[in-house]
């Protein structure tokens, strides 16, 4: 069995093909959501073949993933590169005009995987699917198939096309990282500009894509607002002259003279002037010949038409038709309605006719069908797309194809509804086909009608792929011509650094006599020139390490040891029971274990004035001691100065430091170091330690001495508090203890029943004096056994009813046998307790209860007083309640103003 392990070129080359097989599974999982999110928003069916194959091919890569070891990295590679390239075939199958871009993408896993695989044999088995795929793509790509999906679809590629650019760019993420961890820095810096290549060209292709498309829709907008603003002036200029034709009737004086007859014989209900009717007529006969006006009304002021170009009509009541009532205000044109009497779509235009004076005496009007803006919609336009389709649309939206019947196809589109709500305007949508366009609307503001002019997108975006291909060429040359620099440029700056690493390498293996022969004059060759100079220092360092480790060895230990030796001193000391124990021990630890001439602790006074020797550690010491030895904070030596500053301070030589303060005690001082003991911001004191020898102390000894300071401050607080709370405790029970005895004691003799009971057999009594004061005398603070002094020769056990500490009585029980077990008197023991808690509370609520008839008794005092107004009535019954309640003989009171001098007595 081989169980060698890997080389490090091969475990490199294993994780980037892994990396490679996990991007491509991401990849394609990826594609597979996108065009999957792409169908349900656009409804495109070929989406879901695509999403099926892609979510296909990221399963089949993530198993060849699972496959790559050593013996099946051929089939790995066939696997890997044949789905890869089945996946694009999926597209060419249904996707139209994209063959150049499915090449690139078909080649992409093959040629990395030829990169990374050392076997003719493995890097075979990753090209030969690539161009099977290859020769597959480009027979679909030159037949037809129905139904493809057409690059030109604006809608499609808007949303596709950054989508795939998006996974295409965690695709080329995930290789560099995947080709960066571990890699040659070759590879690295190959992967990161390929990355700083890829970006700007998929940044310019996108560019240059969006603004083709940008492009070809303000060109396809410009056409089709010239084609609407044609018709609409057009449209316009044919509604005017049916205005102008109509207003000639009325400028004509012999005209106007002989409708003004007509009008006035009708209105009166006379005859009407034959001549006058006849010239009528005959004038809007001309008239209708004259314009596309249909038939022309004449009706007077009641709506009744008078004379018209159909005979049929006369008499007509059109009181409540709008083209009458409008008219009857000012001239006006009626937007094509359809009107049921003729079943037809038809434009009205109205005038008043006014008499000399002004006043309305009829309205003219005439109807004019739609055929003929229909005819100027319907006109060719020279220049237009061929798919280019004009509509007309009334105000309501309604699809104006005809004039005859009424119209049922509604034009507003979920796309078209914002455009009939403007004067004019453009987009992009669905017509009523469903087909993508881009229309043009145009309003006419007199005869309100629109005019929608509209361009299937695939052909104004027909020159679409053309770009997208050549977009593809272009960036495919510079990635080509990027690499081959990149090529160049990494080699120049890693071939010098190869060099560099197989010296170090020998440098690592014990030959310090490499040398690295590089004569550039650049960062390199700076780089080169200072390993040389590294290995010659490096020669000088490796003969005198020996001696430098085994002193830093020695040093390390001697601070290891002084680190336990202040831990030791630390653990120690806390087991002092008060401070002064405390100090004592760490003073005497400290001058033992460290070998100082002198220790002492000082701790500063309640004042802040004066800091005091408290232990210290020798003969000169404990002389200090018994002198009360202190120094005044702030100004006397080194102690002094950090008992006030809180900073720890060294005098190396005491000679020349200014601070320090000389003791005629402690002649042969040469160093002092003196370390505050702080609990916060809180100065309790100094540890002050001197030496005999000088520079005894360094920044080492005063993080020893700050470690073992902090503890012994705490120390000292926790002693500190511990005996305040030992203190406090006892101050609280002895003040329990007296409450407790004064409290049972006033009870006793308020209530003065007696203080014990016997019991002996059945019979139950209570103690006589006597029987009390004996059993005084014979208790105790603590359970006794006593003999029984009957001729029983029993014995009698003693046990003291306590509470809080204070004894309240006791319990005596005779036993026959001369011995009770510990079991027993322990059973007493937790009787007495348990009849102590039972006679507490039953005196507690024996007092509350005495305290609340109190009460009651005052409140039924203070009510008898308050019910009368009269000082002697008050008096009287103040005495008489206070008799009554206390039940004494004789109770008085007296109301009057004591004497000046008593008063002044009273109130000092």
């Amino acid at each position: 069995m081989d169980i060698s392990t890997p080389s490090v070129e091969k475990r490199q080359q294993n994780r980037f093909l892994n990396s490679l097989l996990l991007a491509s599974t991401v990849f394609a999982a990826l594609t597979s959501i996108a065009n999957l999110a792409a169908f349900l928003a656009l409804y495109v069916p070929q989406l879901l073949p695509i999403s099926a194959g892609a979510i296909i091919c990221a399963i089949l890569l993530f198993v060849a993933r699972r496959l790559m070891r050593d013996r099946l990295l051929t089939l790995t590679s066939l696997i890997a590169s044949l789905f890869w390239g089945g996946y694009f075939i999926l597209h060419v199958v249904f996707w139209d005009k994209v063959l150049i871009g499915l090449l690139i993408g078909t080649w992409i896993l093959p040629l990395l995987l030829a990169l990374n695989l050392r076997s003719w044999l493995h890097r075979l088995s990753a090209i030969i699917p690539a161009i099977i795929v290859s020769v597959i793509l480009v027979w679909l790509n030159n037949n037809p198939i129905s139904d493809r999906l057409q690059t030109s679809d604006l809608a499609f590629m808007r949303l596709i096309t950054p989508t795939y650019i998006a996974i295409f760019g965690i695709f080329v993420f995930q290789l560099v990282i995947g080709g960066s961890h571990n890699r040659r820095l070759f590879t690295r810096i190959l992967n990161a500009l390929i990355v700083l290549v890829l970006i700007p060209i998929a940044v310019l292709s996108v560019i240059s894509y969006y603004n083709s498309v940008l492009g070809d829709n303000r060109a396809a907008v410009r056409l089709l607002n010239q084609i609407a603003t044609e018709k609409n002036n057009n449209i316009q200029e044919w509604g005017d002259e049916q205005a102008a034709r109509l207003e000639s009737l009325v400028r004509k004086s012999d005209v106007f003279s002989s409708i003004l007859d007509v009008l006035a014989a009708y209105g009166n209900g006379l005859a009407t002037p034959e001549a006058e009717f006849n010239l009528v007529l005959n004038e809007l006969d001309l008239v209708k010949n004259q314009s596309d006006l249909v038939d022309i009304y004449l009706m007077d002021r009641r709506g009744y038409v008078v004379a018209s170009t159909r005979g049929d009509l006369i008499g007509e009541d059109y009181r409540y038709l709008e083209f009458f009532w409008q008219g009857k205000v000012e001239p006006v044109t009626i937007p094509p309605r359809y009107y049921p009497a003729e079943d037809q779509v038809s434009i009205f235009f109205s005038r008043p006719i006014r008499d000399y004076s002004g006043q309305v005496v009829g309205v003219l009007s005439g109807r004019a069908t739609i055929d003929a803006p229909l005819a100027i919609i319907n006109e060719p336009v020279y220049n237009n797309y061929q798919s280019g389709v004009i509509y007309l649309v009334s105000a309501d939206g309604m699809l104006l194809s005809t004039s005859a019947g009424k119209p049922s196809q509604n034009i507003q589109t979920e796309g078209a509804i914002p455009l009939t709500t403007l004067s004019e305007g453009a987009g992009s949508y669905a017509n009523l086909e469903g087909t993508p366009v881009i229309g043009v609307y145009h309003r006419n503001p007199d005869l309100q009608i629109g005019i929608i002019a509209e361009a299937d997108q695939s052909e104004v975006y027909q020159q679409l792929p053309g770009v997208i291909n050549a977009n593809i060429a272009i960036s495919v040359t510079a990635f080509v011509l990027a690499v081959v620099a990149s090529l160049a440029i990494v080699q120049s700056i890693t071939r010098p650094i190869d060099t560099l690493v197989r010296m170090s390498q020998q440098v690592i293996d014990g030959n310090l006599e490499a040398h690295v022969e590089i004569d550039s004059e650049d960062e390199i060759g700076i780089l080169a020139k200072a390993f040389n100079e590294m290995t010659g220092k490096l020669k000088f360092f490796v003969a005198n390490l020996e001696a430098k480790v085994q002193e830093r060895t020695l040093d390390l230990q001697q601070r290891s040891l002084e680190l336990q030796t202040a831990a030791q001193i630390a653990r120690d000391a806390s087991l002092a029971s008060n401070v002064d124990d405390l100090l004592n021990r760490t003073a005497r630890l400290i001058r033992d274990r460290f070998g100082f001439y002198h220790v002492g602790v000082f701790l500063n006074d309640n004042k802040d004035e004066y800091t005091v020797l408290h232990a210290a550690a020798g003969d000169a010491g404990q002389v200090m001691l018994a002198n009360k030895h202190k120094l005044l904070i702030g100004t006397t030596g080194i102690v002094g100065y950090v008992a006030k500053w809180g900073e720890p301070r060294i005098a190396l030589d005491i000679g020349a430091d200014a601070v320090h303060f000389r003791n005629p005690l402690l002649p042969y001082t040469r160093s002092e170091m003196a370390i505050p003991l702080k609990i916060g911001s809180n100065i309790l004191g100094v540890l002050d330690v001197q030496s005999e020898k000088s520079n005894a102390f360094d920044e080492n000894d005063l993080t020893i001495m700050g470690i073992l300071t902090d503890q012994l401050a705490i120390a000292i607080e926790r002693t500190r508090l511990l005996q305040e709370s030992q203190q406090n405790a006892l101050a609280i029970e002895q003040t329990l203890r007296g409450q407790t005895a004064r409290a049972w004691r006033e009870y006793l003799e308020y209530y003065n029943k007696p203080r014990g009971y016997r019991f002996e057999g059945s019979r139950l009594e209570p103690l006589d004096i006597s029987q009390v004061e004996e059993f005084k005398k014979q208790a105790s603070n603590k359970p006794i056994l006593l003999p029984d002094g009957t001729a029983k020769q029993g014995t009698i056990a003693m046990i003291p009813i306590r509470l809080r500490g204070q004894v309240l009585g006791g319990l005596s029980v005779r036993f026959t046998a001369k011995t009770i077990s510990p079991e027993t008197v322990q059973f007493l023991e937790e009787a007495a307790n348990r009849l102590s808690l039972a006679l507490e509370n039953a005196r507690l609520i024996r007092d509350a209860q005495r305290s609340a008839v109190q009460e009651q008794q005052i409140n039924l005092i203070s009510g008898q007083i308050q019910q009368s107004t009269d000082l002697e009535v008050i008096l009287q019954k103040t005495v008489r309640e206070l008799g009554r309640v206390l039940g004494v003989p004789n109770t008085f009171i007296q109301v009057g103003l004591l004497p000046t001098d008593q008063q002044e007595e009273t109130n000092p």
